[in-house]
């Protein structure tokens, strides 16, 4: 059940980040170049998962 809890807010975080790297040709830019310091300026900590999904979710290498 906390581990459920605990996904949410990772989850709106990841899906925050996938519409501003949608709208937003610079911050695509930053996750192409940097992803760590595009979570970082989101105020998202750069989990292994975390990146790997937004990796996945807008095609990224």
């Amino acid at each position: 059940m906390e581990a459920a809890q605990e996904l949410a807010p990772a989850r709106s975080d990841l899906d925050r980040i996938v519409a501003r790297a949608e709208i937003d040709a610079r911050f695509r830019e930053l996750l192409v170049a940097d992803l760590e310091s595009a979570f970082a300026e989101e105020g998202v900590e750069p989990d292994a998962a975390a990146v790997q999904a937004v990796r996945r979710r807008l095609s990224l290498p």
